[in-house]
Order: structure tokens, then C-alpha cells, then sequence
């Protein structure tokens, strides 16, 4: 079971600390006020060409120009990323770190989403180093603490949540908050077993499953191998599975009955006679550690795709998919929900799954899985995975649908 995690953008820096700067000598700076009243009226790309112009007439290495655009391009970025078009957003970001590669705002918002796109190694390096040159820097603190949350250091996020909050008075609120969450999660996890090896770490809440967690990492690393022949894609971050009782599983996370598995930065795994259930359990390993790799690839895969690929990749028979829908009106995928974690009825979602399945596994057979994977990486440019896959592949998405529901 997919659950899609927002985006933390890290709108507070970008909208806040992120504010263009004036010179001393020409306070209040006009220029900059009508850059800030585009940017306030949503007109980012005006802004962008009207600081360009300011940039073009000023002195070479006018420092004030240089970070006004900097700045303005990772408000644009911030946007764009928001409405779908990551090409456009990482372009943007790319430039503005090379325009102010020493400002702190920059850095910690490219860090912010190295993480978000599963670099969560890469982002922390860089918010240590951004912090040894601003120690008091509470955007830093913020981000690091994501990316220790990320990488299952919660006494280390913690750490850096208490810094932030200290550091600016103004979001104790969020900080309060964030505290309060990480301090419940350390004081249930502390008489956790935790195993880990490499990337890899397997905990789980009663030490009764620490005699499956060598087994279980097995397993886990045999999905990332399978993931990497078939997707082509294995995960750049470190993967958690916590390991549960089947009703301390449904009361930890509040999933339905009808869940086997979930995703939500850490793989969740009910257990319950492992050696029974080896088989089982290896699926929804390989079915939820492919949503993991989907995520590294792309945040814009819709929950069908998503889900149709952690099916096959699991190992699901599509002839028992087929059955599921046979007999009934085909429900096109464009029409299918954003998200399914809200629907209760087991029937509805076996059908959305079984669709989703045969769908997916029609294109996989039509034209591979490298064209798939290339599809999931067109989805940055926001043009949704119909225009993606046609982009890709040069076949209509609603040609293989047609023919999907014709041979039903």
C-alpha cells in the first residue's frame, strides 16, 4: 500500500529568510521593491527577467544583484516544483547555486530536495557543511533534522529540532509540535530490537521478531536486487522496515484490514508466523520496497501506475487480475482516484488494484520495462504520465487502453 507523503518545501525560508536584499546606499531600494510586489503577485518570470536586467547593468561581482536573483530563481524553482514542471524547478535551482553558492537560503533548499528525491546522504553532507559556516542558522537545523529523520536517527532529529526552535522563537509552534512527535517515537522504539546491515535496517516493537530480522533482511535485499534487474532502479538511502504484530500494526498506523504492507518513508510489515508466511512476506517486501524506488525516480506517479508496478514486481499473476475485472464496465485510469488509502470497501479497492494491474502490466509487455522507467522520470516535466509515456515511447497511453478493454 502506497501513501503519498507531501512535499516539504521549504516555503518559511524561501517566503521569509529568503527575502530579496537592499543596498544600504539605496534604501528603500525601487528596483527590489518591484521585484518583490511580481513575486507577491505570482509573476515569477517577470521578476526573474526584471532582476536579470538589474544584473546585466550592474558591476561585475556586485554581490547584490547576484543573490537577488539567486533568491528570485528559487522562489520560481519553489513554484514550479510545486505545479508539477521539476525540470523547470531543478534548472532554476541549479542556477541560483551558481549565482550564490555560499548563501545559506540556496544551499538549504537544493539540500531539501536532494532529500526529497532519495539523496538523503548527499543533503545532510551538505546542510553539515552549510552549518559549520552559519552555526545559528535554524533553516539548517530544520533540514538536518529531516534528513536524520530520513536516515532513523530520531534522537539526532530531535537534537537538531530543539536547536531550531531555540534559534527562532517565531515557529516554536511547529517546533513544539515536531518535538513532541519525535519524543513518542524514541519512547516507544526504546526497547526496539534494531538490525541493520549496509543500507539496510530491520526494528521491530517486541523483541518476540528479532529472531526474523537476519531473514528479513535477506529478504529486503533480495527486492532491492530484483527492483535494480527489472525497474532499474535500487534506493540511494537508507530503507527501514519495522517489523509489527498484525493489531499492533493496524493500531500504529491505522490502516484498513485489507493492508498487507505500507510505505511511508519506512516499509511497515505486519508479521505473524514468518516461517509460514516466508512467501508472503517476501511479496509485499518486493511490492513496497518498489514503491520506495518509484519515489527516488519521480513524486508524480500517479497511485494506478504506482501501484500496478508494485504488483508485478512482487510477483502478482495478471490472469488473477483479469478475473477480478472481467465481466464488469472498464474503469479507465485517468477516472481512478488520487489516493486509496481513504477507501474502507476491500471489493472497490481489489478491483482498482486488479485494473491498475492489468493496465500495467499490458504496457510493460508493450514496451518494457526501460520505457516504463523512462516514462516515471518524464513525469518531473508535469505534464501528467499520458504526455509522458507518449513522449517516451511514441504510442498513444489511450491505444494501449483501448486494446486493454477490448480483449476483456
Amino acid at each position: 500500500m502506497k501513501v503519498l507523503i507531501a512535499l516539504v518545501l521549504i516555503a518559511a525560508i524561501v517566503g521569509a529568510a529568503g527575502s530579496l536584499q537592499q543596498t544600504p546606499e539605496s534604501r528603500p531600494a525601487t528596483p527590489v521593491e518591484r521585484a518583490e510586489a511580481l513575486l507577491k503577485d505570482g509573476k515569477f518570470d517577470e521578476a526573474v527577467e526584471f532582476l536579470r536586467e538589474i544584473k546585466a547593468k550592474a558591476p561585475v561581482g556586485d554581490s547584490f544583484a547576484d543573490l537577488n536573483l539567486a533568491r528570485t530563481l528559487l522562489r520560481r524553482a519553489q513554484s514550479r516544483r510545486q505545479a508539477g514542471d521539476d525540470g523547470g524547478a531543478y534548472a532554476d535551482a541549479t542556477e541560483s547555486m551558481a549565482l550564490a553558492p555560499t548563501d545559506v537560503i540556496v544551499r538549504v533548499q537544493t539540500a531539501a530536495w536532494w532529500r526529497e528525491d532519495g539523496e538523503t546522504f548527499r543533503a545532510m553532507r551538505e546542510i553539515e557543511r552549510v552549518l559549520e559556516r552559519a552555526p545559528s542558522s535554524w533553516e539548517a537545523f530544520e533540514e538536518l533534522a529531516r534528513c536524520r529523520q530520513d536516515d532513523d536517527d530520531l534522537p539526532g532529529a530531535l537534537e537538531c529540532v530543539v536547536s531550531a526552535r531555540k534559534l527562532n522563537p517565531a515557529r516554536r509552534t511547529v517546533h513544539e509540535s515536531w518535538e513532541a512527535k519525535l519524543r513518542k517515537d524514541i519512547g516507544l522504539e526504546e526497547s526496539w530490537f534494531r538490525v541493520s546491515r549496509g543500507s539496510f535496517t530491520v526494528k521491530g516493537e517486541d523483541k518476540a521478531f528479532g529472531g526474523v530480522a537476519e531473514a528479513v533482511l535477506d529478504l529486503l535485499d533480495a527486492a532491492a536486487q530484483h527492483c535494480g534487474a527489472t525497474l532499474g532502479h535500487v534506493a540511494g538511502r537508507r530503507v527501514v522496515v519495522v517489523v509489527y504484530g498484525r493489531e499492533t500494526f493496524r493500531d500504529a498506523t491505522g490502516a484498513h484490514g485489507w493492508t498487507g504492507g505500507l510505505f511511508d518513508g519506512r516499509i511497515r510489515l505486519p508479521v505473524a508466523e514468518f516461517s509460514a508466511n516466508r512467501d508472503a512476506i517476501a511479496r509485499t517486501l518486493r511490492h513496497e520496497y518498489t514503491h520506495l524506488a518509484i519515489q527516488d525516480l519521480t513524486r508524480r506517479c500517479p497511485v494506478w501506475l504506482n501501484e500496478g508496478l508494485a504488483q508485478i514486481l512482487e510477483g502478482r499473476q495478471v490472469s488473477d487480475s483479469r478475473l477480478r475485472v472481467a465481466g464488469k464496465p472498464w474503469r479507465r485510469v485517468e477516472s481512478m482516484p488520487a489516493s486509496w488509502v481513504s477507501i474502507v470497501d476491500a471489493d472497490e479497492v481489489g478491483r482498482l488494484y486488479a485494473g491498475a494491474h492489468v493496465m500495467t502490466d499490458a504496457m510493460v509487455r508493450r514496451v518494457g520495462f526501460g520505457a516504463v522507467r523512462a516514462t516515471l522520470v518524464a513525469l518531473k516535466d508535469g505534464k501528467g504520465v499520458a504526455t509522458a509515456f507518449e513522449k517516451v515511447t511514441g504510442i498513444p497511453l489511450s491505444e494501449i487502453e483501448d486494446s486493454v478493454a477490448g480483449e476483456r
